[in-house]
């Protein structure tokens, strides 16, 4: 009955902590793609007086998963770089630094492309097997991998250019 986002944990639903944190990096246009129970986030966002530019977006009829959401979002904006944050990380202060150090590095590198990882040995939940293996700042798939994705990354509208519209 209630999407993720609205999940509430602490007294705070997954979706105001995360826009809490965009706020406190500074980010005002916002974006949100939805599928399951979009009306729900669509009305949520509606009755409340965030002091930020939201635009909540559908899939559509049928779910197009991260990539597919994002390249959604992505052909809806005149922007060229864009920060995806997943709503189900508990976003919080210590996270701030993090962010800022990847934004920097994003910038300065001319990267298309950053994923905020952490070492699988840090989550709480021992389930995770491992997204990626890192070697010299550069993420790949291995037999066995180290690192998951945190929900953050930075990327650059070119890495779809040559994404065909379906």
């Amino acid at each position: 009955d209630i999407p993720k986002p609205l999940l509430n944990i602490k007294n705070i639903n997954l979706l105001d902590n995360s826009l809490r944190f965009v706020q406190s990096i500074g980010i005002k246009k916002i974006k949100i793609n939805t599928f399951y129970l979009g009306k729900k986030i669509q009305n949520y966002i509606e009755n409340q007086n965030y002091p930020l530019n939201i635009d909540v977006v559908s899939d559509g009829e049928k779910i197009l998963d991260t990539g597919g959401g994002i390249f959604n979002l992505i052909k809806q904006s005149d922007e060229e770089d864009f920060l995806i944050l997943n709503p189900d990380t508990l976003w919080n202060s210590n996270y701030i630094s993090v962010f800022n150090e990847m934004k920097k590095y994003y910038f300065e590198n001319k990267v298309k492309n950053l994923l905020m990882v952490v070492n699988k040995n840090k989550s709480f939940d021992i389930r995770f097997k491992g997204d990626f293996s890192l070697n010299k700042n550069k993420l790949s798939k291995e037999i066995k991998n180290k690192f998951i994705y945190t929900g953050c990354q930075i990327l650059n509208k070119k890495v779809f250019q040559k994404i065909n519209k379906n």
